[in-house]
């Protein structure tokens, strides 16, 4: 299976989880309404944060060691489930006191939320390591897919229903349980866990494990931060803002998920993959951030109503991460392929630290919008520092994504300065403007991409 048609299963899927995200969070958002909603975000971050603890990054070791040799799948992911389900036994009742101290906001129902949440998505993370490590693309994708509508359906439902954002977040639990554990059976990787896989594995993801603790915390030091000095409802205007953005990140990740198996076999594929993929990435994801920028209002208004108004100018703001939210994701992808887990690891750790820094100093004085720039200038660091690793240590370069960001804040500037009076015509036209001098800034790398791709033999659902 070739690279490109590899990666087209995995685009083709997380299009659709990109397209189901896009939709359904909007929709049930409007449902729940900014109070609820933001009660539902603050149950959904922190069920993010404790995997740190329960699965201690054991997913990049089955992952690692899935990929180097197969036939390990079944002791791989056995002992990872083991490790998983008895961490989080021992560990209910010491993080309920943390967490609700942290955020009392959340209360004991949502922190039970969160925990079953979490552990769902630590039995799916471990799920799509195996799949990744084999490169079944095919149900990789499906299965992607599959949690993703699901979770949002059934989400969906309960805040329609109940106009209760813990129940929503339940609901959301018990889908990707369900998916996980189909998708189990289906690989037949379940069998009896090893000590000596333990072993093997915690010695690759222990040092991610260790600072991927503090770097969990990037996605609830903002909204912690909010909820305590400005409130819930704020917390789900600065949410919703974040969620549309990262919407946009599986056309990233399919990149990503599609390097990693090939780079962690043969090293000296990294350069060319990653200046390959930052350069795709750099175009899709900026463009993504234009259309954002450009259209923030109508998108809040047709998708979360009048309810939300709060949610434009952050949605503005973060816009402007999406470029390097895909070099961040890139570097740390790399470090890990190549075996340099103490890097990847710092560079998780660095995301919380300076978000923490930034959202320490701005969210008091500007509520959301602080914790939008806070965001922008916590990517712009650590991706910054991602990058100079890998280009001193392995000689990547970014000269060619530099265009794309010339045109970027080009744009980005004329909006501000002329055509954010102009109307919907207006930006329109300068939208157009853009997209052609994409096309010529990147049309090398689009004819290679057009043409390699083998959509006549493409067949979804077949893997290698």
């Amino acid at each position: 299976m070739t690279f490109l048609k590899s990666t087209a299963y995995v685009l083709a899927a997380n299009f659709l989880v990109l397209a189901l995200g896009f939709f359904l969070r909007p929709v049930t958002a409007r449902f729940l309404g900014p109070s609820e909603y933001g009660l539902f975000a603050l149950v959904l971050s922190t069920a993010s944060v404790i995997p740190a603890l329960t699965l201690f990054s054991l997913n990049s070791g089955v992952l690692y060691f899935t990929a180097k040799k197969p036939q390990r799948v079944k002791q791989l992911v056995s002992t990872s489930l083991a490790f998983t389900i008895a961490a989080a036994a021992i560990l209910y009742l010491p993080l309920q006191f943390i967490v609700l101290s942290a955020a009392p906001a959340l209360g004991t129902a949502g922190y039970a939320a969160s925990f079953f949440l979490s552990i769902a998505l630590c039995f799916f993370l471990i799920l799509q390591a195996a799949q990744q490590g084999l490169e079944k693309f095919g149900v990789f994708s499906k299965y992607a897919v599959a949690s993703a509508f699901f979770s949002g359906i059934l989400s969906l439902a309960l805040a329609y229903a109940t106009a209760d954002g813990v129940l929503s977040a339940w609901g959301r639990a018990l889908a990707i349980v369900a998916v996980s554990a189909a998708g189990l059976f289906s690989l037949k990787a379940l069998g009896r866990p090893s000590m000596a896989e333990l072993k093997k594995i915690l010695a690759y993801a222990a040092p991610l494990g260790l600072v991927g603790f503090v770097g969990a915390f990037i996605v609830v030091v903002d909204r912690y931060l909010i909820a305590a000095f400005r409130g819930v409802s704020e917390v789900g205007y600065y949410d919703i803002s974040y969620s549309l953005v990262a919407a946009v990140l599986p056309f990233s990740t399919s990149l990503f998920t599609t390097m990693m198996p090939r780079v962690i076999r043969q090293e000296s594929k990294l350069k060319f993959y990653y200046e390959k993929i930052s350069q795709a990435n750099t175009m899709l994801l900026a463009t993504a951030g234009i259309v954002f920028f450009y259209y923030s209002d109508i998108i809040v208004s047709l998708l979360l109503g009048q309810n939300f108004a709060g949610a434009v100018t952050p949605l503005k703001i973060l816009s402007l991460t999406l470029p390097l939210m895909a070099i961040h994701g890139l570097n740390f992808s790399s470090t890990s392929s190549v075996g340099r887990t103490k890097i990847a690891g710092l560079l998780i750790s660095l995301l919380t630290v300076f978000s923490l820094v930034f959202n320490v100093i701005l969210v008091p004085l500007y509520g959301a919008v602080g914790a939008s720039w806070a965001n922008v200038l916590t990517y712009i660091f650590t991706s910054s520092i991602g990058f100079y690793y890998l280009k001193t240590r392995y000689g990547v370069e970014i000269r060619q994504v530099l265009p794309q960001y010339f045109i970027f804040i080009l744009f980005i500037a004329l909006y501000v300065f002329f055509f954010e009076g102009g109307g919907f015509v207006g930006k329109t036209l300068a939208l157009a403007v853009y997209a052609l001098l994409t096309y010529l800034a990147n049309k090398q790398l689009v004819h290679e991409t057009v043409s390699r791709i083998p959509l006549g033999r493409l067949k979804i659902g077949r893997s290698k």
